[in-house]
């Protein structure tokens, strides 16, 4: 995905229940575990608003250490906002928009530069469901073949959201037969070496593989089950033709005028920040292909 400003959720969780008994599949033995239905922690108290001048020093300190990581070596770059109900109060932007070109030396970033954000695309996957939630069209303890009926497990919507569903990271898995020695095949469709894959490849790898491990008995990062999360959402909305990213841009983008964001990078790329340490990944996927 493609993205402009970045609004930061934060959601804390906390599990309680029983035992869970071994997986139908997997690696680990049974793990004495809560299992019940996760839910959110109770409000802390409402601490009172913070003074101007406390803002004001934030402000300040956090530009500073903004200024400085962006003139690191780690760092090509970095755009900030913080944002109220009242709208923005500090934006920040610092550093190069393609480090690693020579022909736009001096080029900087600005509030309307774009980014490649990856993993944290699954934030709007998970906020979808939520939105999809609230208007009665899924349930998160729904499973997942209520809307996919090839989909052979019983995880649920819930699971994948939370990472708990014990589908591996990245199926279809590549050919890793140079592991320990390295690397190759590791990873997701295409660095592993396989094609990008169609929705049927994705279910019936997860058809056939190993469970890593039970639902709900240890939080395992997914992929995978992001993706399936994707399409859940569409199938369960059923008015996209199964397009998530026209429901993602229904829904968040259109809603908070996030004009800029896609999940392609422009055809015309001059707003793409591009960087030094992956350089194909910003443009990888363009609107013109």
């Amino acid at each position: 995905m493609a993205f402009k400003f970045l609004p930061l959720l934060l959601a804390i969780a906390s599990v309680s229940g029983s035992t869970v008994t071994a997986p139908r599949r997997g690696l680990l033995a049974p793990q004495k575990r809560d299992t019940s239905t996760p839910t959110c922690f109770a409000p802390a108290t409402k601490l009172p608003p913070p003074k101007a001048a406390d803002v004001k020093s934030a402000i300040s300190s956090a530009d500073a250490y903004l200024r400085a990581l962006a003139q690191t070596d780690e760092v090509d770059s970095v755009v900030a906002a913080i944002v109220t109900p009242d709208g923005s109060i500090y934006e920040g932007t610092y550093g190069s928009l393609r480090a690693n070109d020579s022909a736009l030396v001096g080029l900087t970033v600005d509030r309307d530069s774009i980014y490649r954000i990856a993993s944290v695309t699954k934030v709007f996957t998970a906020w979808e469901s939520f939105i999809l939630r609230d208007r009665g069209v899924l349930g998160l303890d729904d499973k997942v073949s209520k809307y996919i009926p090839s989909f052979k497990l019983d995880t649920t919507v819930r699971q994948l959201a939370t990472h708990m569903s014990g589908i591996p990271g990245t199926l279809p898995a590549g050919n890793m037969s140079s592991w320990p020695h390295g690397f190759d095949g590791s990873g997701n469709p295409p660095d592993n070496g396989l094609p990008f894959p169609t929705e049927a490849d994705t279910i019936a790898a997860i058809n056939s593989a190993t469970l890593m491990v039970a639902p709900y008995t240890f939080p395992l990062y997914s992929d995978t089950a992001y993706g399936v999360l994707g399409l859940v959402n569409a199938a369960a909305d059923g008015k996209v033709n199964g397009q998530y990213a026209a429901l993602i841009k229904r829904d968040i983008f259109d809603k908070l005028g996030m004009s800029s964001s896609s999940f392609k990078a422009p055809a015309s790329t001059e707003r793409v920040v591009v960087s030094s340490s992956e350089p194909v990944e910003a443009v990888r996927f363009t609107s013109s292909e």
